[in-house]
């Protein structure tokens, strides 16, 4: 069987993507599969070093915000209509000794894939497994017809299998008309992140009883204001003048333009309190300098906007948390509250999504970080059993 891994989300060698396609061409490789990496546009040429065997002209882009208008469905179809013209030009091998595998894809690309799987002839269509993997946008009625009529053109075929990584995604693809499974997530093997004996989750601070080692709360990521970044410098003022006893450890990338002068103020708390916060503004490039990183922190700030990061759009650095055996500090509302509770794993909800707010989460996280590190931790190993690329294998494979 030849594998195909459809990523119109691949822009640049970095991020949580390559993390996971590579975890997919290293499991590939191990089990002697043949396979190929379709992406959005090879235009980068470190990209095409790192994928060698694999090719992509796509015009289509999962990362194109496309306007949900009710009343006014082009935007979204046009969308669809660049994955079916990109599919096409690709003549990608057929039968069903192919597998299709979309990891991250929406509904224009989801529809897309249909309308280019009508049009084949059945000896022609491999077999596909399609990941919905978010809605940037609360799915409109809109959004819900465009996932209800692939479904209606993929009919009860057993060749194509619809996956998600979302509870409330599988609930809203079942009421499109086609059910769909939780899709693992493709972490690498606990063995690949660095850490001495991270079998053993050793790294993460965790003594904060008097006398001992001061809690570090740490951010990772992109600096959009869509993540509430502009929360940080007054909650961490109000955090300190209230005697908050932890230090930080703030790493942003890739900051929107609007986020500039909260990055000033963080920097002038930096420059007031070295001893306490540290500000790395860089990206990480390299997966072993981002999961170093994630484990020097004791508890993970996410106080991401529940308008954004809603029940059908998940955290990745959450998930890597729940992963890496490390409490969360979370907004309340949408994803963030609900996956926190699922899997209870030691996350704290802020009572309110404000500066103030998220100060007395970090002052509360104080009242019992030994406790909420322990279930942290315990919870972990499930979630890792759960979510690793060998699980994410047996999904692929048992067609």
């Amino acid at each position: 069987m030849k594998i195909l891994v459809l990523d119109p989300g691949m822009r640049k060698p970095a991020g949580h993507h390559h993390m996971w396609n590579t975890a997919l061409r290293n499991a590939f490789t191990e089990r002697g599969l043949e396979h190929e990496f379709l992406f959005y546009r090879l235009s980068r040429p470190e990209l095409a070093d790192c994928y060698p065997e694999s090719r992509a002209h796509f015009i289509f882009n999962f990362y194109r915000r496309v306007p949900e208008d009710q009343d006014n469905a082009r935007p979204l179809l046009a969308h669809a209509e660049y994955m079916r013209k990109d599919l096409e030009k690709l003549a990608l091998p057929a039968g069903e000794q192919t597998l299709l595998f979309g990891h991250t894809l929406d509904a224009p690309a989801i529809l897309g894939i249909a309308l280019w799987y009508r049009g084949l002839a059945p000896e022609q269509r491999p077999l596909l497994a399609l990941n919905a993997h978010f809605n940037f946008a609360l799915p409109t009625d809109l959004t819900r017809q465009i996932y209800a009529r692939a479904a209606r053109i993929f009919g009860k075929t057993d060749k194509v299998r619809w996956f998600c990584v979302t509870d409330h995604m599988a609930e809203l693809l079942a009421q499109a008309g086609r059910p769909a499974r939780l899709l693992p997530i493709p972490f690498p093997d606990p063995a690949c992140i660095p850490a001495a004996g991270f079998q053993g989750l050793p790294p993460v601070q965790t003594v904060f009883a008097d006398g001992g080692k001061p809690p570090v709360f740490g951010f990772a990521g992109e600096g959009r204001q869509e993540r509430n970044i502009e929360l940080l410098p007054e909650a961490l003022e109000h955090y300190l003048a209230r005697g908050g006893r932890g230090n930080f450890l703030l790493q942003l990338s890739h900051p929107d333009t609007e986020a500039s002068r909260t990055i000033e103020r963080l920097a002038a708390l930096r420059a007031a309190c070295p001893e306490r916060i540290r500000l790395v503004l860089r990206h990480l490039h390299r997966q072993d300098d981002y999961y170093a990183l994630l484990q020097e922190f004791s508890a993970l700030l996410l106080p991401f906007s529940p308008r954004v990061y809603h029940h059908y759009r998940p955290s990745q650095v959450l998930q890597e948390a729940f992963y890496l055996g490390i409490p969360a500090i979370v907004g309340s509302g949408g994803y963030m509250e609900y996956e926190a509770g699922k899997i209870r794993g030691g996350s704290l909800v802020m009572r309110e999504n404000s500066a103030r707010g998220l100060s007395d989460a970090l002052l509360a996280f104080e009242q019992n970080p030994e406790e909420r590190t322990a279930l942290a931790r315990a919870a972990s190993g499930p979630y890792r059993r759960a979510n690793n690329i060998n699980a994410v294998m047996d999904c692929l494979l048992t067609f």
